[in-house]
C-alpha cells in the first residue's frame, strides 16, 4: 500500500484530477446501473429515520428533483433552523407531544 502513497505523492494536479476521475468512474460501475427515473414518478426514498414519498420533477443523468408530499420518520434539527407555524399548546412542564 505504501507503493501506491508514493506513486499518488509523486504525481502532477493534473494527473491527480485524472486519477481522482477514474476512481469515481470506478465507484460507479462497481454500484450497479441506476434505475430509469422519468418526470411525473410517484417515488420513495430514505434520508437518515424517515421516509419520503413525492413526485419526480426534473431529472438529470444522475439525479431527481422531488415535489415532497409526505415525509415519515422522526428527523432531528437546531431549533435556530425551524420556523414556527402553529403552536402545539403543550401544557407547562410537558416535554414532548407523546406525554399528552
Amino acid at each position: 500500500m505504501s507503493e501506491i502513497y508514493d506513486a499518488i505523492e509523486a504525481m502532477s494536479e493534473s494527473q491527480l484530477d485524472d486519477l481522482l476521475q477514474a476512481i469515481k468512474d470506478k465507484l460507479e460501475d462497481m454500484r450497479g446501473d441506476r434505475p430509469e427515473v422519468n418526470i411525473g414518478d410517484v417515488v420513495q426514498f430514505d434520508v437518515r429515520k424517515a421516509t419520503l414519498t413525492g413526485v419526480v420533477e426534473k431529472t438529470t443523468a444522475k439525479r431527481a428533483t422531488v415535489k415532497l408530499s409526505t415525509v415519515e420518520g422522526t428527523y432531528t434539527i437546531d431549533t435556530r433552523e425551524i420556523e414556527i407555524l402553529e403552536s402545539g399548546g403543550l401544557a407547562e412542564g410537558q416535554a414532548t407531544l407523546g406525554e399528552y
